[in-house]
This record gives C-alpha cells, structure tokens and sequence, in this order.
C-alpha cells in the first residue's frame, strides 16, 4: 500500500499531475464493467484534494494496444468510463475521463487493457503482464501525492484483470506535517502530513540488539504505540538504548546478555565471550518473559561451564552454543520445543544431554563434535534426527533411535568411534550414506524388517561389526556401504536387492562365510575386493556378470563354485595385485554345471585362472554367525554334515589359526555363548576337522 497524503495549500491555480507507473495484463482481457463491486483491495494514493471542481484521468499504454478507464464512487457505482480516446497506432492509444464537482468521500480508479465490447460481462483476463501508465491531472489547490513514484501490480492488485486505485476527497480545511526527527538504532513509523485534528500513530521499532526508551520532541513517555493529536505541524524523535544486562556468574568475569523485545517476549541475542564460570539465563528481562535463546547467542564462549536455561524458554537459535568448549553441562527445561541446527556444535566437554519431551526433531549438527557426550536421551516423540547431529561424538556408547524415525539421514552418527549398541526404531526405511561411518566400535546391529535402503559407505570402517544380518525387505545396498568392516564373518545378500553398488564389501577381510542368493545379477565394481579369508564363493544361476576386480585379492578364494553359465566378467575379476592372475602354487577350481559346461570352456579349460571341473558341486561349507549379547558372544552353527568332525578355529591376525572348540558331528546345528574375548581383536571360523 502506498503511504497516505494529503493536499498543501498553494496559491497558483495550475493543473498538475501524478504519474503511476503499472503492470497490465494483456492477453484475452476484458473491459471495465459499468456497475461493478468494489475489490476489496485496492492501491491507495491517499487524500488527492479538498472538493475537487474538477478531476481528470489519464491512461496511457505501453506495449499494449489498447487502455480502458473508469471511475467509481465508494458504491461501486460507476461515474466515467473511456476507451481508446487517442484513437489509432501502436503507442498512441489512451483513454480519458473527467469528472466534475467531487465532494468529500472515497473514489476508485479502474485500468484495463482491452479492445472490445464495454460491458458488465465482459471482467475476464489472462496472458502475461505488460507495462503501462496512468496519469492523473487535477485542478487547482494541488500538489504531487508523496512517496507514490514507480509501483508494478501484483496478481492480487489486478485482480479480474484490472488494476485499482483508491483516493479520498476532503472536505476542505488546514493539513499539518508529522516530521520524524533523526535517528540512531532504530526507526519511526507514522510520520507525514495530516487533516488538522487527525490522530496520528507512532511507533518506535528498535534495530537488533536496542530497546526503545522514549519519546522526544513533541511526544514523550514512553508508550509505543504513541497517539498524537495533530494540531499543528510536529516533530517527533525516539530514543534507543543498547539492550544489555549484566548477570553475575561464579567464575571471575559476569555475563553481559544483550537482548529483543518482540510482541512483549525477550530473546536473548549475545554474550560477551569472556564470560567463565556457571551461568543462569533469567527469567524475566524488566518484567518480560525470556522466551528464546537467538542464533549465536553464546557461540565462542569458551569459558563457560555450565548453563542453566530458564523455564519458559521454547526455542534455541542455530549454534546457540557452538563451540563453548568447556561447557560440561547444560540444562534445557521441559518448555523447549525446538533446537537450532548446531546448537551445541563443538561443545567438546558436554558430557551428558536430556533432550525435552516436546522436541520433535533433532536438527542437522545439533551435537557435531561433541567428543565427550556419552549419553544422550532422545524423546519418545522424535521424527526426524539431521544429518551430523551426532558427528564425531566419540564417547557415545549407546543410542536408542525412537519408533516415529523412519530414515537415518546423512552422517548422523559418523565417527561415533565409542558407540557399541544401536537400537534401530521398527520403522526406520532408509538408512543414509555414511550413516555410522567409522563406527569402529560397532559389534552388531539389528536391522529392522522393513529396512529397504543402506546408503553408501553407511556402514564404512566399522571395523569391530562381527555379525550382520540384512532383511530380506532390503532392495538398495549403496557403494562401499560395508567397506572395512574387517571383523564381518558372514554376510547374506538377499534376493530382494535389485541395486548393489561397488565395493559394498571390499576390505572384510574377515569375511569367510558368503551367501548370494538366487535373483542377484551382477556384482559390481570390487565387490568383494581384498576378502583375504574367503575360501568359496557359490554364485546363483541368475548372476550374469562380474564387474573389474569382483574378487580381486582374494588370496584364500580356491573353488567358485558356478550354478549358471558363464557370467560375462571384467578386468581380473579373480585377480591380485600387480595383474597376475592367480598366485604361483595356489591351485583353484571352477565347479560348473553340466549344462553350462560350454560357456566356461568345457572340462579342464582354464577360465579366469580357475581350473574348470564339471560336477556335482561339493559340499556346501559350514556356516558360522555371531551376534552380540549383554553376557558376550553368541555363536550359531549350521549345514554341518552329521558323522563328520568340525573345529572352531581362532585368530588374532588371520595368518596364524588355532583350534578353539572341536564339534562332534552329532548335529548339523550347534548354539553357544562365550564372554567376550579381551583382544581388542579376534577372528573366528569353522573348517573340517579332515580338511
């Protein structure tokens, strides 16, 4: 809306003029209607004049072919309309209308771009906007409405297709000037010119980081808004006063808070960064409520130790806290509703957070950084944790991800190093990339059925994972997304896994036990790429291809055992380290299918460096699963051939293997527990005792 203006006394009698610059819509548009309902809206060029004898209005189009004008009273009635009174050629069209005698009340002006039929019907547009002008030429007494100047028209201000004005027509009588005085650090609105005996509204609005303390001038107090009976010209000014107070704290050097005041609420906005020692936020700030902690707020004070947030408080800005490094505590009240993203980034002595009930979302890098918390509780209501929010925090043994969470986003829990258990919400879906990388503490997990994407590297360098079962709702495994995991011994693909991405499981290195199941058709780029303990690999009959390096550096890999025909393969997909092949003396053997015997060469051919032997394949290898229990470890043994003897070997380094529990025969299943071993790292793997 434009700012309101009134006519000044002038002594020469001249016509003067207004000039609004618009947008116009041009297109299927059509003209003004003769009887119509005022809009609700309209752009208000204020108080044109006292008793007008005379008014005329201009239109004048630009880059249209056509202007249509009207003019109503408050009733909607229509007093002149005019099109095309410049008549023909691009540029030249304009309309006119003059209207006598006005007397006081309120007046709309209507703009069209049009050139048909002049109608009650015809209030219809589209097309894209177009530039345009009106010009408005008044009588005697007038002067220039302030503050109009250059105006395009929104969608709403055009509503139906045409541009409205509003004006007023006085009744006559003196007018006064409201000058708003110079001012720092802050603003006065409700300053200009004024009917005699109108009531003015001022209002001071301070700038970030000020209050208002007073009138000056021709108002005083300290009221805001502050009414002014406009008598005569006045001046008015505001005072503003840096928003600070001083809270004392136990260390040597007080808090200096600066603060807001919004809709009678206090945010606190700063603090010195010298302040130390344990710090309680305030309540009340001049009888107001504290209500919010702003961005930045307490960012670099590295000598805080404690803060105690008061009660009432619903909201602390982004980085409120970042980087107070010696922060060791902090307590947040129930009133918290949200928490900024990295509100406690890089607190690197928080040790312990209880996250408020009515918290709904753990926002991105909320405790990035925090390399001491070792507990954090996330409320039952939680739907949403950011990614990073616990990045790096290192000393974080336990996590409990709440049921409302359906995704895991990006590097939430990245570099937690000290993290052990993680309890996965029922619903979680996605799990992001990266999402516990280099988790190294990490023994086990339990993935949720109803898990469909693990993004990449999601679980990269967790090098203590021993056990890993992946549900068969698993459709996604992203690239690297088991890299290093060099504790993992077995691993199921199902065959709901329509996406594999490279190297998903290079580097586990431990890896003895692989199953793939029917339905997966390619292994990408260094699938399993340096699996130094795998010794068999059954590949399905649905796997048609073999990307570069599939099982490069498998220097344990002796017998593929194929189910299928001849997968088309990339560069040395069996191969080691300096392009050879196979490993002088390592002798391996292909078992194919009888009917595929052809694609691989047939019998004795050398395929990839594996001898081709058409048979029946040979036993399937003993399977061994390890999974985490409060007690220690619990081992799970099955497709044992009963009647033959097995052993449990162990190992600290995968090169050198001692028995550790031999196994009967008597069942093809054996479950047991063990304490968890005191090497900070133990391979284990089952054989035939007359391998």
């Amino acid at each position: 809306m434009f700012r309101q203006s009134t006519a000044n006394d002038v002594e020469r009698l001249f016509m003067k003029k207004l000039i609004v610059f618009l947008f116009l819509f041009a297109g299927s548009v059509a003209g003004l209607a003769q009887d119509v309902l005022v809009p609700p809206a309209a752009i208000d060029l204020g108080i044109l004049g006292d008793e007008i004898s005379v008014l005329t209005l201009d239109t004048i189009g630009s880059a249209v072919e056509d202007t249509e004008l009207g003019i109503y009273d408050a009733a909607g009635n229509l007093l002149d309309q005019n099109d095309d009174s410049g008549g023909g050629g691009a540029g030249k069209y304009q309309s006119r209308v003059v209207v006598q005698n006005l007397t006081e009340g309120t007046y709309y002006a209507a703009v069209s771009a049009y050139d048909t039929t002049f109608g009650p019907a015809d209030f219809a547009v589209s097309g894209g906007g177009v530039s345009g002008g009106i010009v408005l030429n008044y009588s005697d007494g007038l002067s220039d409405v302030a503050g109009v100047g250059a105006a395009p028209l929104d969608g709403a201000d055009a509503a139906g297709g045409v541009a409205w004005f509003s004006f007023e027509i006085g009744v006559g009588g003196e007018s006064h000037t409201l000058e708003i005085a110079a001012l720092s650090n802050g603003t006065v609105s409700g300053g200009g010119t004024y009917r005699a005996g109108a009531t003015a509204t001022l209002e001071a609005l301070p700038n970030p980081g000020y209050v208002f303390t007073g009138w000056s001038g021709d108002a005083s107090g300290n009221d805001n808004p502050f009414t002014l009976v406009m008598n005569g010209d006045r001046t008015v000014g505001a005072t503003f006063a840096r928003a600070e107070i001083v809270v004392e704290t136990t260390g040597d050097v007080n808090a200096t808070l600066t603060y807001s005041i919004t809709g009678g609420q206090v945010t606190i906005q700063d603090c010195n960064q010298t302040v130390s020692g344990a710090l309680v936020i305030p309540a009340t700030v001049g009888g107001l409520p504290v209500t919010s902690i702003g961005a930045n707020a307490f960012w670099g004070c590295n000598q805080l130790v404690r803060v105690d947030i008061p009660g009432g408080v619903t909201s602390l800005g982004e980085e409120a806290f970042r980087s107070c490094s010696r922060l060791t505590n902090v307590r947040i009240p129930d009133s918290v509703t949200s928490m900024g993203a990295g509100a406690f980034w890089d607190c690197r002595e928080l040790s312990r957070v209880i996250i408020p009930a009515r918290v709904t979302s753990i926002a991105q890098l909320l405790f990035n950084g925090c390399s001491s918390l070792t507990s954090v509780t996330i409320p039952d209501g939680v739907n949403r944790i950011g990614t990073l929010a616990f990045g790096g925090c290192i000393k974080l043994t336990r996590v409990v991800v709440p049921e409302g969470v359906t995704l895991i986003e990006d590097s939430v829990f990245a570099g937690c190093s000290g993290l052990t258990t993680v309890s996965l919400g029922q619903n979680v879906t996605s799990i992001g990339r990266r999402a516990f990388y280099q988790c190294s503490g990490l023994i086990s997990i339990d993935l949720p059925e109803g898990l469909t994407t693990i993004g990449s590297g999601a679980f990269d360098f967790c090098i203590s994972m021993e056990s890993l079962t992946i549900p068969a709702s698993v459709t996604s495994i992203g690239s690297s997304a088991f890299y290093n995991c060099r504790s993992l011994v077995s691993v199921t693909i199902p065959a709901t896994v329509s996406s594999l991405g490279d190297q998903a499981f290079a580097r586990c290195i431990a890896l003895t036990d692989l199953h793939i199941s029917e339905g997966i058709t390619s292994l990408g780029f260094g699938m399993f790429l340096g699996c130094f303990a795998l010794e068999r690999v059954d590949l399905p009959e649905s796997i048609t291809s073999l990307g570069d390096f599939a099982f490069m550096d498998c220097r344990a890999l002796t017998v593929v055992n194929f189910l299928g025909s001849a997968p088309s393969v990339g560069r040395l997909p069996f191969g080691f380290w300096g392009g050879e092949p196979s490993l002088p003396g390592l002798e391996r053997a292909a078992s194919v299918q009888p009917q595929y015997a052809a694609s691989f060469g047939g019998a004795g051919a050398d395929w990839n460096g594996f001898t081709v032997g058409i048979s029946a394949p040979p036993p399937a290898p003993p399977r061994l699963a390890i999974s985490s229990s409060p007690d220690g470890l619990v081992f799970e043994i099955y497709s044992l051939a009963i009647g033959r003897a097995y052993e449990i070997e162990v190992s600290s380094d995968l090169q050198s293997w001692t028995s550790f529990r031999s196994l009967g025969g008597e069942e093809s299943e054996y479950t047991f527990s063990i304490a968890r071993p005191a090497a900070a790292r133990t391979f284990y793997r089952v054989v035939a005792a007359d391998r």
